[in-house]
């Protein structure tokens, strides 16, 4: 096999052993009394954050249309979730 198709199911194997060392987390520790809903607003946040900080960089100075659609799109989804949830 490839060295490149190596390397890709070394890093395949690595993410799954994590994702089970985290997901096994809550079983044998006090995280399991948390309650769900503050787990849930805290990987969002984590989310949002990953996205913008992503995203951000390449909006270009020159043009700031980029910046206010990021931000409208992200207010805009900001108010159809409280009006859902309301």
């Amino acid at each position: 096999m490839s060295e490149a198709l190596m390397i890709a199911l070394g890093y395949t194997l690595l993410s799954a052993i994590i994702t089970l060392i985290g997901g096994s987390i809550p079983l044998y520790t006090r995280f399991r009394k948390v309650d769900l809903r503050y787990t849930i607003g805290f990987s969002s946040g984590v989310l949002l954050a990953v996205a913008f900080l992503d995203m951000l960089p390449e909006a270009r100075p020159e043009t700031r249309i980029d910046f206010f659609a990021l931000a409208a799109g992200f207010f805009l989804l900001y108010v159809v979730e409280k009006l859902i949830l309301i």
